[in-house]
């Protein structure tokens, strides 16, 4: 199957980290997960910026036969960087959280230590076919327009969603998202923060 050949290019480390638990993050979004699956099929969900998990672990226990591959650089965002607004200081630590956090889904989970687009190149070279992309890496305005123009192109079968739409923090999701459905076949739908391409 093209995800076991892609799990044998991206393995899950044998070794927990010990780490203090740590799910540092942001709101998700259950109840609109749940109305894009059946909570009981055996999807195969994309999450492109992972974080320390605290999505991946929701989209985990929400969907519980699923496979999650999760696309990150686990290095931080511009904005996570030293001297900017959200610096993170566990950056050094960030990919070791993200995998003692998955922990007890490690059978279920791909970790692709890639950037996004590139990460998303990856999973068709295998010929993986998601049923749900989820977008929610860095929040640049050419990145967040790199990452749907690709998972576009690349899944156009694959639902695609994201978060960050209109935040009150300083970023450029929103325009990204609403130029792609200016110039393309789809339609927005949003709850909150929470967007998703309607095709």
């Amino acid at each position: 199957m093209p995800v076991n050949e892609l799990k044998k290019q991206h393995t899950y480390p044998t070794i927990m980290p010990r780490l203090s638990i740590d799910y540092r993050g942001w709101r998700t979004w259950d109840n609109q997960f749940k109305k894009l699956l059946p909570q009981n099929g055996k999807h195969i969900i994309v999450e492109i910026g992972c974080w320390y998990g605290k999505t991946s672990k929701l989209l985990c226990d929400l969907f519980q036969q699923c496979v999650l591959i999760g696309i990150d650089t686990w290095e931080g965002s511009v904005e996570h960087q030293p001297g900017q607004p959200h610096y993170d200081d566990g950056l050094s630590e960030l990919f070791d959280h993200y995998i003692m956090n998955m922990w007890q889904y490690r059978d279920r989970v791909i970790p692709v230590r890639m950037r996004s687009v590139d990460g998303l190149n990856e999973l068709k070279k295998y010929d993986i076919q998601p049923d749900l992309i989820y977008i929610d890496a860095s929040h640049l305005y050419s990145d967040v327009k790199d990452d749907i123009e690709a998972a576009f192109r690349l899944f156009p079968a694959s639902i695609i969603c994201g978060d960050d739409y209109d935040s009150i923090r300083p970023n450029d999701v929103k325009k990204a998202v609403d130029e792609f459905v200016e110039n393309n076949p789809v339609e927005l739908d949003r709850f909150e923060r929470f967007w998703r391409l309607v095709k």
